[in-house]
């Protein structure tokens, strides 16, 4: 006989964590320790749908955009709503962890072309290529700050932040830039030979996404550049955006 002690808290470690543990009668315990996979939400411009992936490449399902949100260039998450820029209407939609029907607000007059968005649960950002800015507001959509990108990052094509910094992808030069919180700028790295496409980035902290329009894959990086060619995740259909 054995006795299973559930954990209804566990805590997560390197991105696993232990979900059970077995107890025989002379009292020797094993665990059972399962693998957090992370949800990367791919949002498509042509067909108004976002497409949910986990981080191992497995395809989980599909969920509609509202249908005025029919030209979203961007998606982001705080693990409680999410949020997309409309590249058209130039209006953020908030969606409250369902998709479907979303609630708008206005973009910045000046943020004109937005094709990124991103949150830390305090911020919402937005990366504007048309004058090379980051926006900043509120979690209501109220205006903060915005600072200029690096002169080289000047196609900008998504935009993350985590681990304390924000990532901006450039789709010209194929590189993923890594600015402070405050908008200075820190440091850089190439994509890898066939990511030359991107048009989407996401991070935990430790790992990078990009996604690539053209050869339809989400290309994995560790934060420091390193390309990590095991952990790609394929997709199908014409995806611009990931969170």
């Amino acid at each position: 006989e054995m006795i299973v002690v559930a954990n209804p808290s566990p805590a997560i470690v390197a991105g696993y964590y232990d979900r059970a543990v077995f107890v025989t009668p002379n009292g020797v315990s094993s665990k059972v320790i399962f693998k957090v996979s992370a949800m990367l939400y791919v949002a498509d411009l042509d067909d108004g749908l976002v497409y949910i992936y986990r981080d191992d490449g497995t395809y989980d399902s599909v969920d509609f955009l509202d249908p005025d949100n029919d030209d979203a260039r961007g998606i982001t998450t705080d693990n409680a709503n999410f949020w997309t820029v409309d590249v058209q209407d130039l209006q953020s939609y908030r969606y409250p962890n369902t998709f479907n029907v979303g609630t708008p607000w206005s973009l910045d007059v000046a943020n004109a072309t937005s094709t990124g968005i991103t949150t830390d649960g305090a911020s919402i950002w937005t990366v504007d290529p048309g004058d090379d800015v980051v926006y900043q507001y509120d979690m209501v959509g109220a205006s903060v700050s915005n600072f200029a990108l690096d002169v080289g990052n000047a196609d900008a094509a998504g935009i993350t932040t985590g681990g304390g910094s924000i990532w901006v992808v450039d789709d010209q030069d194929n590189a993923v830039y890594r600015y402070s919180m405050a908008g200075a700028l820190i440091s850089s790295f190439g994509l890898t030979a066939g990511n030359t496409e991107p048009t989407g980035v996401t991070t935990n902290g430790t790992q990078i996404w990009v996604v690539d329009h053209t050869d339809l894959k989400i290309y994995s990086y560790r934060t420091d550049g390193t390309y990590l060619s095991t952990e790609d995740v394929p997709l199908t259909g014409d995806r611009k955006s990931v969170v």
